[in-house]
């Protein structure tokens, strides 16, 4: 397939501008004082939106650049370990409570790193790689670093990911397996941005995440998860009524947005979903979207199962997202992701408590209104489980009972009669 033409535009004055490492968003807003995203897009009208899906369906080998028409042009540069193409999940128990027809996972923990991040990294990377980059670094507690890091060794990129303090000890040994430099911080938040934005602003660095500038923001990542909405229109032959995305940062619940409405836009679809931002331990977009508030506001940081998007502000991009879809932003405390995780194990999943929060905020809208019961509901399962200690957390009080016995005959017939009990 073809590619189609493309360019970065700004989201605030429209200026267009050629793919070039523009990682500060519109220079031209900036030149004036503002702060402006820039995000890429496509010249769709002369395409035919059935025959995209058509070719994509027939694509191979089956990664996401087989949708390679609807994301950037990065020439002979593509980097891929097979990413996408992810279940989509049905979640048997959890339909029976929200009351609909169906409810799926879309099972990202099933991508190479295990996580979500590996779609923006495919083509973020891919996209660094075309322009020049050698070396690529990120701030993270655990998926977006590990991700990165995987992908630039993959490329031939140098990495360094910092961490926070808190980093688990796997983290930081699957970095180092990944060939990735991994750099522990006494403090974090704005400290490891800080660093961040140095090594970008004056070393030549790349880094891939952070769509909207605070302070560095990279306009290709998202591109790569508008493919969950792709995929997931092409296992459901159509458009679900209700998408929610676990959200820290804004790019998630941004990129599956604009993926339904590029296909919309295409033809592809005849409707898209209402998107729900689901957030915990600093719900910046609720707050946004509850006040009707222009920009994502700084919020104070809360404690939560849900660390890798325990974010103090969104960007204003998550607020876009859930208004143009008119869909809505909900936030979940910890009871509430332990809920939704208990009830993903018994439906056969094990996400991340980070992940679980798209479950969690379903689970809670669902219980708070009326929903259609002929609906069809997606949450995007963002993660893998088994990175995280925390996903298991509820569980640990539970070990001390498991039952011990000698292999035994009759150690095992009494353990029989007491499970029977």
């Amino acid at each position: 397939m073809e590619a189609v033409v493309s360019w970065l535009e700004c989201k605030g004055c429209n200026e267009t501008f050629d793919f070039q490492p523009l990682l500060y968003g519109c220079p031209c807003c900036a030149e004036k004082g503002e702060v402006s995203s820039l995000e890429v897009r496509y010249e769709l009208g002369s395409l035919d939106g059935q025959g995209i899906m058509t070719a994509a369906r027939a694509a191979r080998p089956p990664s996401l650049w087989r949708w390679s028409p609807l994301l950037p042009p990065v020439g002979d540069r593509q980097v891929t370990l097979g990413e996408g193409d992810t279940p989509l999940v049905p979640m048997q128990g959890i339909t029976e409570i929200l009351g609909v027809a169906r409810a799926f996972v879309k099972h990202e923990a099933s991508n190479p790193t295990g996580s979500f991040k590996d779609r923006l990294n495919a083509v973020a990377i891919s996209m660094g790689l075309h322009l020049g980059f050698t070396r690529a670094t990120v701030s993270s507690s655990g998926n977006q670093g590990v991700s990165l890091g995987t992908y630039a060794q993959v490329a031939g990129m140098m990495s360094v990911v910092f961490t926070p303090p808190y980093v688990e000890t796997r983290t930081l040994t699957e970095l180092m397996l990944r060939g990735v430099q991994p750099v522990v911080l006494s403090s974090y938040d704005g400290a490891a941005l800080a660093l961040v934005d140095e090594l970008v602003r004056n070393h030549g660095w790349y880094v891939s995440s952070r769509n909207f500038p605070r302070p560095f923001a990279n306009p290709f990542g998202l591109e790569g998860y508008k493919t969950i909405a792709f995929e997931i229109v092409e296992q459901l032959g159509s458009a679900p009524d209700r998408v929610f995305v676990p959200v820290g940062g804004g790019d998630s619940i941004y990129g599956v947005w604009k993926g339904f409405r590029e296909l919309l836009e295409l033809g592809a679809i005849d409707r898209a979903p209402r998107m729900y931002a689901c957030q915990a331990g600093g719900a910046s977009i609720v707050r946004a979207v509850e006040e009707d508030l222009q920009h994502a506001p700084e919020v104070p940081s809360v404690d939560s199962l849900a660390i890798s998007i325990r974010h103090t502000q969104s960007g204003d991009h998550g607020i876009w997202a859930v208004r143009e879809s008119k869909g809505g932003a909900i936030a979940v405390e910890d009871g509430e992701i332990t809920e939704a995780l208990v009830r993903l194990g018994r439906d056969g999943l094990c996400l991340a408590p980070s992940a679980a929060v798209s479950v969690a905020a379903a689970l809670k809208d669902a219980a708070g209104g009326e929903w259609d019961e002929e609906e069809t509901v997606v949450c995007v399962g963002t993660a893998t489980g088994l990175r995280w200690s925390l996903t298991f957390s509820h569980l640990e009080s539970g070990v001390a009972r498991v039952p011990r016995i000698d292999p035994d005959i009759e150690q095992l017939n009494r353990l029989l009669d007491d499970l029977a009990a």
